[in-house]
């Protein structure tokens, strides 16, 4: 790890740790004002439990005998068809980093928005401690395939000189939950506000549950009647989301609100993450009546206005690559754009082999 090294702040020592969560890692977590629940022990270990054959891979930083950083990530496969994803499934899961640590966040950072750049609507992981603990889990992995996310701009300049390796950036929508109930409202575009009223007028209520198996209850059971209705078959991540409902204890927690009809049948649900002042939606599953009544649109308001009345700061939408529709949907509600930056690492090797696996099918 002697590009790592040269990177890491003087006084951190950084170490690989394989086939474990490392000790120590949630009180980490709860160390940084910026970590969501894609950071959590309980997201790992249902990342693990989503996809076969995972195994735990950490790059972390020591001052002394304290955890002052940590990378995490699902390693998967042998030689060169092995891949590192950083917290995958979608997520932006990057480098924890504990405050007031050399080379990371400074001691009296704000913990609302520290992590975001205010003129580049950026997440803002470019500090060096974060650049390090990316460029060690490359060096780590000698993997054929790699995701690192929120690398930041440390690492960049070296990220970019390997083969193989490209940046993007997925676009995220956020609410500041900080600012007054009225003008939080008041940000809601106008068809949506009237949507929310038309959805009460209708007779829909929204209920929440911090129960994590309730909330993918009622999940599954919503995407089972969609799924009946349009005849298709739902991609849900059902291993990992059992995993996650199952969770308990650590810094985040799971849950889900469900909008109901005059009858109290569940006709749309979200599942939503918490960690620190951050709430994320996961997933959303409507059938049609859900869709037709606009109950997406109740439920998002309710969370919303929810979070915000528990003094917490963020609502994150998520990302929705490809999708304009879905992201006129989050922007209705006031949510700013956040983009996150993401390097990929597909080798030669890897290229050659998935170019032949594809002529070895026709």
């Amino acid at each position: 790890m002697g590009l790592a090294c040269e990177e890491a702040p003087s006084g951190v020592r950084l170490e690989v740790v394989r086939g474990e969560i490392p000790d120590g890692w949630d009180s980490l977590v709860q160390q940084d004002p910026a970590a969501g629940f894609f950071q959590t022990s309980a997201w790992w270990r249902s990342a693990l439990s989503g996809w076969r054959g995972g195994r735990p891979l950490a790059v972390v930083a020591y001052r002394g005998e304290d955890l002052v950083g940590g990378v995490a990530a699902v390693e998967r496969g042998r030689g060169p068809l092995r891949r590192i994803d950083a917290l995958p499934m979608g997520t932006h899961g990057g480098p924890v980093i504990a405050r007031g640590a050399p080379g990371g966040w400074s001691a009296e950072e704000d913990d609302r928005w520290p992590w975001l750049d205010d003129e580049s609507s950026s997440w803002r992981r470019g500090t060096r401690l974060g650049g390090a603990l990316a460029l060690g889990l490359m060096e780590a992995g000698r993997a054929g395939e790699m995701h690192l996310v929120d690398a930041g701009a440390a690492a960049g300049e070296r990220l970019a000189l390997v083969p193989g390796m490209f940046c993007d950036f997925v676009v995220h929508r956020v609410v500041d939950l900080t600012v007054p109930e009225g003008e939080l409202w008041e940000a809601v575009a106008p068809a949506c506000r009237n949507k929310v009223r038309r959805a009460e007028r209708a007779g829909l209520r929204a209920e929440r549950s911090a129960d994590g198996a309730i909330a993918l209850g009622w999940i599954r059971e919503v995407g089972r009647a969609a799924a009946e209705e349009r005849g298709f078959r739902s991609n849900v991540p059902v291993p990992l989301l059992e995993a996650l409902a199952g969770e308990s204890g650590g810094p985040g927690s799971v849950e889900g609100w469900c909008a109901k009809d005059g009858e109290g049948e569940p006709v749309a649900a979200i599942l939503n993450l918490v960690q620190g002042g951050r709430v994320t939606n996961y997933m959303a599953a409507a059938c049609d009546a859900g869709r037709r009544g606009a109950a997406h649109n109740l439920l998002h308001w309710s969370a919303l206005a929810d979070a915000a009345a528990r003094s917490l700061s963020v609502y994150d939408f998520g990302a929705s690559p490809g999708l304009p529709e879905v992201d006129r949907f989050k922007a209705s509600f006031g949510a700013r754009e956040l983009r996150v930056r993401a390097w990929r690492l597909r080798s030669p090797m890897m290229r050659l082999l998935r170019w032949a696996a594809g002529r070895s099918t026709r």
